[in-house]
């Protein structure tokens, strides 16, 4: 049976004592199980002990900086040449060793930096002015290292990106329960030739036959609407069907699936709220309803947030009593589909915030970057609001290389497709002021067109798709999205849980997260240039050593 994951949750009591709380509880919402440790003896080397025992048996950390030092080891008990620091600050460096040793597939660090601002507890005693300016020279090192860190500024921040966590964590418990189950595995190969040796050869005489199929339960029947039908929607699918396929037969059902596409021309994809967009909806979920007059749908699946919201306001759900599992949408919160009834589904990333901090990551710090997003179209608007925010909270950091604004947000009419004549050329002699340009989706048709590629190949425009397919990271050299198939897979899991157990509320589930990456083709960015704006140490890493986040491909 698998154990729920384990996280360290480093932070002061004195002013962080409910957002000590705010993460407990989200980690037990997403099944992880958080580790504290509240009660010190004053021997620094009793502490060490046991603080490498406990954290070493976590597979994270969640390390929360405020403004307090809090409390300390004696400093008698220090070894010598060793500089005080809080035990909230030895929690740090120790998850911070036990990562470099381990390595971010087996135990990571996440790092939240609170403002000055943040809506801290009441302090029950004021901390001397020494120990003030140890935890700022904590905060200052934080800030200013490469390792990533985020900057909440409210409880509810804290918790979102905590939820965000989930599939990260699960891929590193797997990571690091590889290695026990391959010494389980020398065990348990040990015992069954013992077992053949003892008990004759009935094992070997059982060995070509194949175990009984389950009994035959019933057929399963959904809908797959799609959104533009581009190359990430159809992995998606793809990924969706292939493990419903598979989990289903192991159940002892089948799976019934009809694929509902679109008609849009590339460019002219829109929501239904968009008049023209709304004739088009309204006539394939017409369609849909002709086609299933006298039939059952048990279940709608949507891809993006554009056919989720179709569905929805179409009232096939009610007419057919079927739930609802979306799949790729930006932000479900504001999107509206969160506690509906009978509605679940999986988030195209972990938010605008942390897309922009991976951005911000891969190029130099004097960088021109620019993202472009339509104006009254809610995925662009909740990124767009999350990069201003960023931006905001860049500005108050003492980094003085970083360019302020970090982000430039161009904003253009609703739903107006973004075309190559919308966006500068790259200024050879200036590559830092040349712009690079993402935005959520916007790029696609850009990327999408083959009389862009001269032009893109030879380093005349420098942008950066969210979207990742094998044209468009061969056309612009670098993609920041997610793994499209593991948001497919996802979604399998939550009907899966359903169908395993009919009382299951959709509408009780948490938002299923998965994580951004970043996909650089080296021969692209060194054709087209851009290779000069990303930052030298990555480049240097082929390893993914320092950048897991990074994988670098040959798209040619």
């Amino acid at each position: 049976m698998t154990t729920a994951p384990k996280v360290f949750i480093s932070a002061t009591s004195g002013d962080l004592r409910s957002i000590r709380q705010i993460v407990k509880e989200a980690l037990l919402t997403i099944n992880c199980h958080p580790v504290e440790q509240t009660n010190f003896a004053p021997d620094f080397r009793t502490v060490d002990a046991m603080l490498e025992e406990k954290i070493g048996e976590c597979q994270a950390m969640i390390h929360i900086a405020g403004m307090r030092y809090g409390a300390e080891p004696a400093p008698a008990t220090l070894p010598p040449n060793t500089e005080r620091c809080s035990y909230t600050q030895m929690e740090y460096e120790m998850g911070r060793r036990l990562q470099a040793k381990r390595g971010d597939k087996r135990f990571r660090v996440y790092t939240f930096v609170c403002p000055e601002n943040f809506p801290y507890d009441e302090e029950q005693d004021a901390e001397t002015e020494e120990k003030r300016a140890l935890q700022l020279a904590h905060r200052e090192r934080l800030l200013t290292d490469t390792h990533l860190h985020e900057g909440p500024k409210t409880h509810e921040e804290v918790k979102h990106r905590t939820l965000s966590l989930q599939e990260q964590v699960r891929l590193i418990q797997i990571e690091q329960g590889g290695i026990k189950r391959t010494t389980t595995a020398i065990f348990a190969s040990l015992l069954l030739l013992a077992a053949i040796t003892v008990g004759g050869f009935w094992l070997l005489n059982k060995k070509g036959e194949a175990p009984p199929p389950p009994p035959h339960k019933g057929e399963i029947s959904l809908v797959i609407i799609m959104g533009e039908d581009v190359e990430y929607e159809q992995i998606m699918r793809d990924a969706f069907l292939a493990k419903m396929e598979s989990e289903l037969a192991k159940r002892g059902y089948t799976l019934k699936a009809t694929v509902e596409k679109t008609k849009f021309k590339p460019g002219d994809y829109a929501g239904p709220s968009d008049p023209k967009a709304a004739k088009k909806w309204s006539a394939l979920l017409h369609g849909v309803e002709n086609e299933f007059a006298h039939k059952e749908i048990g279940y709608f699946v949507t891809l993006g947030t554009h056919a989720t919201n179709a569905v929805l306001e179409d009232g096939l759900m009610e007419k057919y009593g079927a739930c609802l599992i979306y799949l790729g949408v930006s932000d479900p919160v504001k999107a509206g589909f969160v506690n509906k009834r009978d509605v679940a589904g999986v988030q195209y990333g972990t938010g605008g915030r942390d897309y922009g901090v991976m951005i911000d990551n891969l190029f130099k710090r004097d960088q021109n970057l620019v993202f472009l997003y339509n104006a009254g179209v809610i995925q662009d608007e909740f990124v767009s609001e999350e990069l201003r925010k960023l931006n905001e909270s860049f500005a108050g950091t003492t980094d003085s290389q970083r360019r302020q604004p970090r982000f430039f947000l161009d904003q253009r009419p609703n739903e107006t497709p973004i075309a190559l004549a919308d966006i500068q050329q790259v200024d050879e002699k200036n590559s830092a002021e040349s712009p690079i340009y993402f935005a959520w989706y916007g790029l696609d048709n850009i990327l999408g067109d083959t009389d862009n590629e001269p032009e893109l190949a030879s380093g005349a425009y420098w942008v950066v798709p969210s979207t990742y397919s094998t044209l468009n990271l061969k056309n612009a050299g670098i993609v920041v999205s997610v793994d499209d198939k593991l948001v497919g897979e996802m979604g399998a899991d939550l009907l899966l849980r359903k169908i395993d157990d009919p009382q299951v509320s959709l509408s009780q589930e948490p938002i299923s997260l998965v994580s951004f990456h970043t996909w650089i083709c080296r021969n692209t960015v060194e054709d087209n240039g851009m290779n000069q704006c990303i930052k030298p140490e990555i480049l240097i890493d082929t390893n993914r050593q320092n950048y897991p986040w990074i994988t670098f491909e040959d798209a040619r």
